[in-house]
């Protein structure tokens, strides 16, 4: 090489991409049939970009029924089972309730419900933390609690309570 003075260079590179994650919680692990539960799934975008186009994918397991739901932004389709969350600015979230009912049939059964990223308009660098898992167990027990009289009684009358295990 006569002329050294070209042998190197230097390049900017621009990294394209957004760290997002999600996790799931469930106000109740052990419902009986015919209860609700609460799934709560929050997405997190750790950067260092913005992300768009942002779905999650959040199909109800055999033996949940969809009741309501309620995203702090974008919109949720039953029919498709996507939460359509839109554009997550860097260090910004965004959390989506999914309100369902235990389907009868399925006491003592364990339902694992999956929630998953899927889509974004940046390529995900961690995707260790895209998707999140919940398991109920379904009691097969019931409770049922009933008073007599069931309004306001005088001091001193007998009040009878029926408890009821099914």
């Amino acid at each position: 090489d006569s002329n050294s003075t070209n042998d190197s260079d230097n390049a900017v590179i621009t990294v394209v991409g957004a760290d997002l994650g999600i996790t799931k919680i469930v106000d109740n692990e052990v419902p009986g049939e015919g209860d609700q539960i609460i799934y709560t799934i929050a997405l997190t975008n750790r950067g260092p970009n913005v992300a768009s186009g942002v779905q999650i994918l959040e199909p109800l397991t055999n033996g949940l029924i969809y009741v309501t739901n309620s995203p702090s932004q974008g919109v949720y389709t039953n029919s498709t089972h996507i939460w359509y969350v839109g554009t997550v600015g860097v260090n910004s979230g965004a959390v989506f309730t999914l309100t369902v009912q235990i389907d009868t049939g399925f006491a003592d059964t364990e339902i694992t419900n999956r929630t998953t990223i899927s889509a974004s308009s940046v390529p995900d660098p961690n995707t260790n933390n895209n998707a999140a898992v919940e398991t109920i167990v379904v009691n097969y027990l019931k409770i049922y609690k009933t008073t007599s009289p069931s309004g306001p009684v005088d001091v001193g009358s007998n009040i009878t309570y029926t408890i009821l295990v099914t």
